[in-house]
Order: C-alpha cells, then sequence, then structure tokens
C-alpha cells in the first residue's frame, strides 16, 4: 500500500481499492492521505458545486 497513492489514484477515476501494508507506520500514514482524499472530495461536492452551479444560473440570466 505504501503511502496511498496508488489507492488514491484508483479513487479518483472511480476504481475499487484493496490494500495491503505489513508496516503500520505506512498504514497509518496511507489511511491518512485517503482520508484528506475523501474529505477534499466531499467538500468540493457540498461546497463548491452548488456555487459554480448557482453562478453559471446568473451567468444565463445576465445574458439573456
Amino acid at each position: 500500500m505504501g503511502s496511498g497513492t496508488t489507492a488514491i489514484a484508483a479513487l479518483s477515476l472511480n476504481r475499487p481499492v484493496i490494500g495491503f501494508e505489513t508496516k503500520p507506520e505506512y498504514c497509518e500514514i496511507a489511511t491518512q492521505r485517503i482520508q484528506n482524499y475523501l474529505e477534499g472530495i466531499n467538500l468540493i461536492q457540498t461546497s463548491l458545486l452548488p456555487l459554480i452551479y448557482n453562478e453559471s444560473i446568473n451567468l444565463v440570466t445576465d445574458i439573456c
């Protein structure tokens, strides 16, 4: 599993992830990195996408 880079790449491509790691310190690092990645995705979905959507509606109404 290493530091979780491959798992994050797979998640970004909507692929399932299964990882194994023999060293506990790398498991902790990978877990934290993956959680940070997933929280960042959630932040974008809950915070930025509605803003982008609303701004695009405003842009359309301003043009029309």
